[in-house]
């Protein structure tokens, strides 16, 4: 994450080049003792980035900090904040009667969500947090705003495109046409830096190794 920020504060695309083709860049020079560090220790320097540019903005704050740690500090209090935002729409879901408030607690401080989201640091926190506001702004009749965070729920990650199916389930076809139209126009802008120069290719590329090679999510 840190060194995407790095890249993209310095004005370089991080989908253009893998890590390890920077090292001389930060030899000379720059000199950069914070760039060397970051690469010497990252376990994948020989593939493209595989963050989506939408999880990247996310990134951005973490250029504040000094050093590793405090951008780490950084990137923790983005996701606490993602997760106060979900427990505020959990609230109000309470509030309207459309969540039972003793479901809250099975998602909101389970560990395995802890460990996941706070501990290992990854944005299926803000995705879920997307993903509620989307249905709650479904279930209210404002499918505008609904397709909008549906789109950036997927954004960030691709998984909430699997669900897509359901919403023509439950509002019909003209409705479900209408919000699965925003959500995908939504999703497609959120990639659309993507479509410069080599980046997709590379981007596919890392997609493409995450899934086969290294069997993410194969269960």
């Amino acid at each position: 994450f840190i060194w995407d920020v790095q890249l993209n504060t310095d004005s370089i695309n991080p989908y253009e080049k893998i890590p390890s083709d920077h090292f001389g860049d930060l030899l000379y020079p720059n000199n950069n003792v914070r760039g060397l560090d970051l690469l010497m220790r990252m376990n994948s320097p020989n593939y493209f980035s595989v963050y989506p540019p939408l999880q990247q903005v996310f990134f951005i704050p973490a250029a504040f900090g000094d050093t590793v740690h405090e951008s780490v500090l950084i990137l923790r209090l983005i996701i606490l904040l993602g997760e106060l935002l979900l427990f505020y729409f959990f609230m109000i879901s309470v509030q309207k009667k459309l969540l039972n408030e003793n479901l809250i607690p099975w998602l909101w401080l389970n560990p395995l969500w802890i460990i996941e989201v706070n501990g290992n640091l990854h944005f299926e926190g803000w995705m879920i947090t997307f993903m509620f506001i989307g249905v709650y702004y479904l279930r209210n009749r404002l499918n505008y705003l609904g397709a909008l965070f549906l789109g950036l729920a997927a954004g960030l990650k691709m998984i909430p495109i699997l669900l897509m199916p359901m919403i023509k389930k439950w509002w019909g076809f003209r409705s479900s046409f209408l919000i699965l139209a925003g959500i995908f126009a939504v999703f497609t802008l959120s990639l659309s830096f993507l479509f410069f120069g080599h980046s997709f290719s590379h981007f596919s590329q890392s997609i493409d190794l995450y899934y086969h090679k290294f069997e993410f999510n194969a269960s």
